[in-house]
Order: C-alpha cells, then sequence, then structure tokens
C-alpha cells in the first residue's frame, strides 16, 4: 500500500454544496440526450398533409396549364 490518500484532501469540501457546482448541475441536467427530440418539437403540431397534398395538385396543375399555353401561344 502507498502513504498517498485515495482521494485528495480538499474531495470532501467539494462535497458541500455550492452556487457554482448547483449552477454546472442545471446545466447538465437541461442537456438533451443525443436523439432526444428538442421540446420545441414537442409541442409543434405537424403540419396537415391535406394541405400539402392541395398545394402539390395546384402547382402541378398550373405547370400544365403554363406547359398548355406555351405550346399553343
Amino acid at each position: 500500500m502507498t502513504d498517498q490518500p485515495l482521494s485528495p484532501p480538499h474531495a470532501a469540501d467539494n462535497a458541500v454544496v455550492n452556487p457554482t457546482n448547483l449552477d454546472d448541475a442545471a446545466s447538465q441536467a437541461a442537456r438533451r440526450l443525443p436523439g432526444e427530440p428538442h421540446p420545441y418539437m414537442l409541442q409543434r403540431n405537424p403540419p396537415n398533409l391535406w394541405i400539402l397534398v392541395w398545394l402539390t395538385v395546384f402547382s402541378l396543375g398550373l405547370a400544365a396549364l403554363v406547359m398548355a399555353l406555351t405550346v399553343v401561344l
């Protein structure tokens, strides 16, 4: 065995709660784990798929109209 202590002498002092350790603990607790969704994504409603369908149909119809007018004129 060695005559050196297992932990440094000031390690017992770190066990006492001080404000700097609280800030570090709060920031570590607030961090998300990898792959965990952001809280904003949990609050958002997903987009209405019918709006996307109608926008797609409208844009394809408008493109067909422009192509038809291009051929005719």
